[in-house]
C-alpha cells in the first residue's frame, strides 16, 4: 500500500479543495446574511429633580420600562404606517430593550448589597434603550423606529408627569348628527370657547413655545379660533337666526322644551341644596358664637384658642395656647353653596336662552300670512313666506360644512402642536446623550475568515481521509500484493473504463513475459520464483518512474504497462536498458531466466482501442534471454 503522504493527497483533490471551500464559505455568507441583525441603540438621561433617586416628576418610582408600553409602540405602528398583520404591539415590544447604566458608587453599591443577599431596587437616571430589527427589515427601519419610540415616549412622557392631556375635537363627526342647525352652531362655539380658553392658559404657561411641525405657538392658535368665532361662527348665528333656519321646527321645539325641563329639575334640586345648606351654614355659625362666649366667660386668658398644660423638666407647669381652626368646616359648607347656586344660575341662564331661541323659532312676523298658517306646522315663517329661505339654507349648510372642516385642520393642528408640546417638555427632562447609531448583531467579516479557514481544514482533512481510503480500498481491492502493481481486476476495470475512447498520440502498451517461470519455481522452489518476479517488477517501476504509467501483473508472469504521452523509440530505450540490468544482474546469477517482450504504440501502429493496442503488444512479443551470470570464484 502507497505511503501515507498528505500532500499527495492534497495535490491530487487541490481543485475540489477549493471549489468546495469557496461554496461552503458563500453559502455560510448567505446563511449570515440572513441571520443577520441590526441594533439601533441610544443613551437618555434623566435630567429632572428627584431623577438620581428613581423618582418621576410627580414623585412617584420612575419605570423605565414605560418606554416600551402597548400605548407607545401602539401610536408608533400608527406614525410609521406599519402593517398591523406583520407587526404587532407585543412583537415589537420583545425588540425593546433598556440598560441601566450605573456610577461606580451605584455599581459598587448593587455588588455590595447583592452579597448581603439583599434586594437591590435600581435607581437610573441613564440607560441605553435599542431595537433590534431583522436583515430583511434593514438598518434604516431600526433607527427609524427606535427614534419614533423615544419621541412618542418623550411626548407621553411629558403629557404624563409634566403637562395636562391632549384636547379633544367634539366637532369632527357633527354634520352627520342629528342635531339641528342651532345646536350644531351651540356645539361649535361651546367648544371653540372651551378650546380658546385652554390654549391661552397654555400660552401664559409657555409663551416661547412654537411647533415645528404646524409653526403654530399656542397664542397663534387661540388667536386663530377667536377670529373664526367672531367672523364665520358669529356670522352664522346671525343668518340662522335671521332667516329661521332649521331642519324641523316641531323637533327643534321638542328638544330646547326637553332640555328646558332637565334645566328646571337641576335648578330645583340644586336650590334645595342651597336652602339645606344655607340652614346648616346659619347654624353651625351660631353653635361657634355660642362656644366663643361661654369661653370667654369661664377663662379670661381666652383668646379665642384653646389652652394646653406642658410639665417642664423641673417640675413646673407652663400653659400654651393654640389657635382653633373653626373655619374648616365652615368653609366646605360655603364652598359647596357656591357650586350648587352657580350651577342653578347656568340651569336658569340656559331656560331663558331655550326659551329665547324657542320663541324666535316659533314667532310669525307677518311673511307668512300669519300666525294660523305657521304656527302649527313644522316650518318656520321665513320657511313659508321668504323666497330667499332656501337659498339662504343651502348656503348655510355649505358654509356650516366649510367651518366645521377648518375647525378639523385647526384642531389638528392643535393635536400636532400639543403633542410636540409634550415632547418638547419631556425632551426638556430627558436629554439624549448620543444620537441613534446603528451597529450589526453579527461581525460577517470576522466570521467569513473563521469559516473560510476552519473549512480549508475539513476540506483538507476530508481529502486525506478520502484519499488514504482510496488507497487502502486500492489496495485491498485492486493491487496485487507481491508486486505492488494494481492486479487483473483492476486491469478489467481500466480496459472498460477506456474502452470507448479514442486513444491520443503517443501511448504506448508494453507487455513483458517470464516463460520458464515455471521450471524455476521447480528448481529453486516457489519463494525464489515469486523473489524473480517481484524482481522483474522492480526492475519495471525503476525504469518507468519519470513516466506517467498504469502498471499491472496480470498473473501468470505476465506484466502489462500502458505508458502516455510518450513515444515508440523512448519506450524502446527503456526496455533496451531493461535487458542490460538483467544481463548484468546481482541477483539469480545462476539461472537462465527466458522473457518475451512485445511492444505497440498508437500513432505507429495505427491504433486508437485500448485493447486493440493491447492485443498488438501481445501478438508483437519476442523472446530473449537473460543468460546465467558467471561467478567471479577467485
Amino acid at each position: 500500500m502507497k505511503e501515507l503522504q498528505l500532500s499527495r493527497y492534497i495535490r491530487s483533490y487541490l481543485p475540489y479543495i477549493v471549489a468546495a471551500c469557496l461554496l461552503l464559505t458563500f453559502l455560510v455568507y448567505l446563511f449570515l446574511s440572513s441571520s443577520q441583525t441590526y441594533e439601533a441603540s441610544a443613551v437618555i438621561k434623566y435630567e429632572y429633580r428627584g431623577a438620581v433617586n428613581g423618582k418621576a416628576p410627580d414623585g412617584s418610582n420612575l419605570d423605565v420600562s414605560e418606554v416600551k408600553t402597548s400605548a407607545i409602540l401602539t401610536k408608533v405602528i400608527d406614525k410609521l404606517k406599519l402593517n398591523n398583520s406583520m407587526y404587532s404591539t407585543d412583537s415589537l415590544i420583545s425588540r425593546i430593550k433598556t440598560q441601566d447604566i450605573l456610577d461606580k458608587d451605584e455599581e459598587q453599591l448593587k455588588q455590595a448589597m447583592l452579597e448581603e443577599g439583599e434586594k437591590y431596587e435600581p435607581k437610573p437616571d441613564t440607560v441605553i434603550v435599542s431595537f433590534s430589527a431583522t436583515n430583511s427589515e434593514g438598518p434604516q427601519f431600526a433607527r427609524a423606529v427606535l427614534d419614533e419610540v423615544l419621541n412618542t415616549y418623550f411626548s407621553e412622557f411629558g403629557k404624563k408627569y409634566l403637562n395636562v392631556g391632549a384636547f379633544t375635537n367634539p366637532i369632527s363627526k357633527i354634520n352627520d348628527s342629528n342635531y339641528d342647525y342651532i345646536e350644531m352652531m351651540d356645539i361649535i362655539n361651546s367648544s371653540t370657547s372651551d378650546t380658546i380658553k385652554s390654549l391661552w392658559a397654555r400660552a401664559e404657561g409657555e409663551n416661547s413655545f412654537r411647533s415645528s411641525a404646524t409653526g403654530y405657538s399656542f397664542g397663534d392658535l387661540a388667536n386663530r379660533f377667536s377670529f373664526i368665532q367672531e367672523t364665520k361662527i358669529a356670522s352664522l348665528y346671525s343668518r340662522i337666526l335671521e332667516y329661521q333656519i332649521t331642519k324641523n321646527k316641531k323637533i327643534l321645539q321638542s328638544n330646547y322644551s326637553e332640555r328646558m325641563t332637565q334645566n328646571r329639575i337641576t335648578a330645583q334640586v340644586q336650590q334645595k341644596s342651597i336652602s339645606d345648606l344655607f340652614k346648616l351654614i346659619d347654624d353651625y355659625r351660631k353653635q361657634m358664637m355660642g362656644s366663643i362666649k361661654a369661653a370667654e366667660l369661664t377663662d379670661p386668658l381666652y383668646d379665642h384658642g384653646t389652652s394646653k398644660k406642658t410639665t417642664n423638666i423641673d417640675d413646673t407647669e407652663e400653659w400654651t395656647w393654640e389657635v382653633a381652626d373653626h373655619t374648616v368646616t365652615y368653609d366646605k359648607h360655603l364652598t359647596s353653596w357656591r357650586d350648587a347656586s352657580e350651577i342653578k344660575s347656568n340651569a336658569m341662564t340656559d331656560i331663558d336662552y331655550y326659551k329665547y331661541l324657542m320663541q324666535h323659532f316659533v314667532a310669525c312676523k307677518g311673511l307668512c300670512g300669519g300666525d294660523k298658517l305657521c304656527a302649527g306646522t313644522g316650518k318656520t315663517c321665513s320657511d313659508i313666506g321668504n323666497p330667499d329661505y332656501e337659498k339662504e339654507r343651502e348656503k348655510v349648510e355649505k358654509d356650516l360644512k366649510v367651518l366645521v372642516d377648518e375647525l378639523d385642520g385647526l384642531f389638528d393642528a392643535v393635536e400636532k402642536t400639543n403633542d410636540e408640546y409634550n415632547e418638547f417638555l419631556g425632551q426638556s427632562n430627558i436629554s439624549t446623550l448620543s444620537t441613534v447609531s446603528v451597529t450589526e448583531g453579527l461581525n460577517i467579516p470576522m466570521y467569513m475568515t473563521i469559516a473560510f479557514f476552519f473549512l480549508v481544514i475539513v476540506c483538507c482533512g476530508s481529502a486525506i481521509l478520502i484519499g488514504r481510503m482510496n488507497d487502502i480500498i486500492s489496495y485491498a481491492f485492486f493491487t496485487d500484493h507481491l508486486t505492488g502493481f494494481n492486479n487483473r481486476q483492476s486491469l478489467d476495470n481500466f480496459l472498460t473504463s477506456n474502452g470507448r475512447k479514442v486513444l491520443d498520440d503517443g501511448t504506448v502498451c508494453v507487455v513483458v513475459t517470464i516463460k520458464n517461470q515455471v521450471e524455476i519455481n521447480k528448481a529453486l522452489g516457489r519463494e525464489s520464483g515469486d523473489n524473480l518476479i517481484k524482481y522483474f517488477a522492480d526492475l519495471l517501476k525503476e525504469l518507468f518512474a519519470q513516466s506517467d504509467t498504469f502498471k499491472v501483473y496480470n498473473g501468470s508472469s505476465q506484466f502489462f504497462i500502458f505508458v502516455n504521452r510518450t513515444d515508440y523509440i523512448t519506450v524502446e530505450y527503456l526496455l533496451q536498458r531493461f535487458s542490460l540490468l538483467l544481463d548484468n544482474r546481482d541477483k539469480f546469477t545462476g539461472v537462465d531466466i527466458h522473457y518475451s517482450v512485445g511492444m505497440s504504440e498508437t500513432s505507429r501502429n495505427e491504433i486508437r482501442a485500448i485493447r486493440a493496442l493491447l492485443s498488438k503488444a501481445v501478438t508483437r512479443q519476442a523472446e530473449h534471454t537473460a543468460a546465467a551470470v558467471k561467478e567471479d570464484k577467485q
